[in-house]
C-alpha cells in the first residue's frame, strides 16, 4: 500500500482505522521528523500497542485519537495524505467515512 501511496518526507498524514498501528508506523517512519501522522480508531484500547511500538522504535512523530470514521473531528486541509488500509470493511457507513 505504500509504495502506491504518494507519502512524501515532511506530510502531515492521517491513518484511519489504524488498529494496531500499521501502516502508521511505517508511515511514521517515512514522513520522518518534519512529518506527523495521526492514528485513528474507533476502539482506543488499540492505541497501547500504537504507543508501546512507536515507544519502542523511537518514533516521535506518531499521535493517536479516537475517531469514528464517518464523522471525523479534522478540519478540511489538515492533512497531505488519509490512509485505510483493512478498516474501512467494518465501517457501516462506508460511502459516508469515504
Amino acid at each position: 500500500m505504500l509504495s502506491e501511496t504518494p507519502i512524501e518526507a515532511g506530510d502531515r498524514v492521517l491513518d484511519i482505522a489504524c488498529g494496531s498501528g500499521e501502516p502508521a508506523l511505517s508511515i511514521a517512519r517515512a514522513v520522518g521528523d518534519g512529518g506527523h501522522v495521526t492514528a485513528t480508531d474507533f476502539v482506543t484500547e488499540m492505541f497501547e500497542i500504537v504507543e508501546r511500538e512507536a515507544k519502542a522504535e523511537g518514533l516521535t512523530n506518531i499521535s493517536v485519537q479516537q475517531a469514528d470514521a464517518t464523522d471525523l473531528p479534522f478540519d478540511d486541509g489538515s492533512f497531505d495524505v488519509v490512509t485505510c488500509r483493512f478498516g474501512i470493511m467494518f465501517v457501516p457507513e462506508v460511502d459516508r467515512a469515504l
